[in-house]
């Protein structure tokens, strides 16, 4: 899967299919349901998908923010900034190529470049 973030706007969904799909920032929770159906978990403000690799949370039921967990999903998940390519990158490029939008990423470990979260927000 290629999942591409457009912090303040949207995330695109490509499948290994090429089947595609987006959800934006402000759609509403049914929106999500119809796009991924049944949330696997459900929590508070939180709905999960495929074993947690992906979560979406929500403020007065509209799409907040949007958590990538690569590691956690059983199929390859590749993450982009727009069109670049997160996995692999260093702290300090993932940083320089982030710039002020709101995008942030966790590391495994602290001297690697795996990434174990990256989130977009609206």
């Amino acid at each position: 899967m290629q999942i591409y973030g457009h912090p303040g706007d949207r995330v695109d969904f490509v499948s290994k299919s090429g089947a595609a799909g987006a959800i934006m920032f402000g759609d509403p929770k049914s929106l999500c349901v119809e796009f991924f159906g049944k949330p696997h978990t459900e929590q508070g403000n939180t709905i999960t998908y495929f074993k947690g690799a992906i979560a979406i949370d929500f403020e007065s039921e509209k799409v907040s923010a949007i958590h990538i967990r690569p590691g956690a999903s059983s199929e390859k998940v590749d993450v982009f900034l727009g069109r670049d390519k997160l996995n692999g990158l260093s702290h300090a490029e993932l940083a320089e190529l982030a710039g002020d939008r709101p995008v942030e990423a966790e590391f495994a470990a602290d001297d690697t470049p795996k990434l174990s979260r990256v989130s977009f927000t609206g």
